[in-house]
């Protein structure tokens, strides 16, 4: 090899190097050692945790909390309750396909559609002040104040891909807050500009309760109206009536609080005049509508449009009367989670009786302020399931010690006999069912008929169900023949 490339002189190449000017041969070397230093940095560098600049109090008259992710009407609700602080208040707009892409083009690409839509809705927004305002004043004139929580669920991640996106799209500087919900005493990190005091805690909640009775009422009378728009114009004016009550209310010291919104007859007031509203309403209750129950991911359940293809108003076109999966449901749930806890360590740990019979007490005053408001409503409305029935039903499907990823959405729908198991089908998984109940009662008018049970148990020899089975879809008959050939039960419609 080294005559190959030997000159025409007969001296070798190398020969030739070392004759070399001496200032080539250190700008060759100065510049090798400095590619060697940049991928010494880039290896060596450690990732770093996203850390805003502070929120601090001074700046609440000109900052702006931004926030989303639920259906408009508790959005609007808590809007007033921020107000209600001292804080200017703005509600993401509704999510929408081009959102899906970019979230998808500025994050990773694998994560799941809440976080997607969430990303490119808050990076487009973003992006239109920064047009409007200005990069600098954007960054100082907003802040925004997302959910999250530890565990196997991607939701502890959420923030986390938030971050890139706005990352990736030269947004950095934009300031991103996470509210914890197994630790709301985030104060000192916020930087004291969003006060989480009681008054805010409770009025959220109760935001939460007033709103999950309209929405429940509001898709018990729509289906049936006679003047098509009535139904929507009622809810938009219950809304705002209910908004001007919320951003109102008194502040209180904590204890004061607890029990303001405990004994007052204000809210139960506003949901009587509210369901005076509805009841002007003009319906036909002679047509026949089969009612199906949303359930599933807690974010595709709860908004309403593109997120989850507008399945509310879908299932409504097609002559259904649907059951909106309620927000307190979920809460109730995380409840009995925590009491599920004291109980296991009930006689091991030094007070966790004491733990659990406070707990019992909290979601007793919980579930009885739920359904005060609700006698409000005329008992028409749904009542809160009761989890612990719930987790009896769910038994043979989920072992009630699983509580991570989306165990917490099979707990809800625990009455239906099926768990839910996070997947691309989710959506056609809720309309196969619809469309196997809705042509059962059609067909046979509505009796009791004894149908095969969606292929989600275990062998009959393997006890207990330990993991979900996929559940056949029409597109994979396969699966399906195999899921009967393992034999299924057989249930009452």
């Amino acid at each position: 090899m080294r005559r190959a490339t030997e000159t025409a002189s007969g001296q070798p190449e190398r020969r030739k190097r070392r004759s070399q000017s001496l200032p080539t041969f250190l700008g060759r070397a100065a510049g090798r050692h400095s590619r060697e230093a940049i991928m010494a940095t880039t290896i060596t560098e450690h990732y770093r945790a996203y850390a805003p600049k502070p929120f601090t109090r001074a700046e609440r008259d000109s900052v702006t909390v931004l926030f989303g992710g639920l259906h408009w009407r508790v959005e609007r609700l808590i809007q007033a309750v921020l107000e209600n602080g001292g804080n200017r208040a703005e509600v993401l707009p509704w999510p929408r396909g081009e959102d899906l892409l970019t979230g998808r083009e500025v994050a990773d690409i694998g994560q799941c559609c809440p976080t997607s839509f969430t990303t490119g809705n808050l990076v487009n927004f973003v992006k239109q002040k920064a047009q409007e305002h200005g990069a600098r004043k954007r960054a100082k004139r907003y802040v925004y104040l997302t959910a999250g929580a530890c565990g196997a669920c991607r939701f502890g991640q959420y923030h986390q891909s938030y971050e890139l996106g706005l990352r990736n799209a030269g947004l950095g500087a934009f300031r991103m807050f996470l509210l914890a919900q197994d630790d709301l005493a985030q104060r000192a990190v916020m930087g004291g500009g969003l006060n989480l005091d009681p008054p805010m805690t409770l009025g959220c909640l109760w935001a939460i309760f007033c709103t999950d009775l309209v929405q429940d009422l509001e898709y018990q009378v729509r289906p049936y109206e006679v003047v098509a728009g009535q139904t929507d114009a009622v809810v938009k004016e219950s809304v705002e009536y209910l908004y001007d009550l919320f951003r109102n209310r008194p502040r209180h010291g904590p204890l004061r609080s607890v029990s303001w919104h405990l004994t007052t007859s204000s809210f139960t007031r506003a949901l009587r005049e509210i369901h005076r509203k509805f009841s002007a309403i003009e319906v036909d209750r002679l047509r026949v509508k089969p009612s199906v129950k949303i359930t599933g991911e807690f974010y595709l359940q709860t908004v309403e449009g593109d997120p989850n293809y507008n399945i509310h108003r879908w299932l409504e076109a097609e002559g259904a009367q649907v059951y909106p999966a309620a927000i307190a449901v979920w809460m109730d749930y995380l409840l009995r989670l925590g009491l599920q806890t004291f109980e296991d360590y009930s006689g091991i740990e030094r007070g966790a009786r004491l733990k659990l019979g406070a707990g019992r007490v909290v979601q007793a005053i919980y579930r009885w302020n739920y359904n005060r408001l609700r006698r409000a409503m005329g008992n028409l409305p749904h009542e809160l399931p009761d989890q612990f029935e719930l987790r009896r039903l769910a038994a043979p499907y989920f072992h009630s010690r699983l509580d991570g990823g989306e165990e917490r959405h099979a707990r809800g729908q625990g009455a239906l006999g099926i768990s839910s198991q996070e997947s691309p089908h989710d959506l056609r998984a809720v309309a196969l069912r619809v469309h196997a109940e809705y042509h059962e009662r059609r067909r046979h008018g509505g009796c009791h008929r004894q149908v095969p049970r969606p292929p989600l148990r275990p062998a009959r020899d393997q006890g207990r169900r330990r993991s979900a089975r996929a559940l056949a879809l029409p597109d994979d008959p396969d699966r399906g023949q195999k899921a009967r050939a393992t034999g299924s039960s057989r249930m009452r419609w």
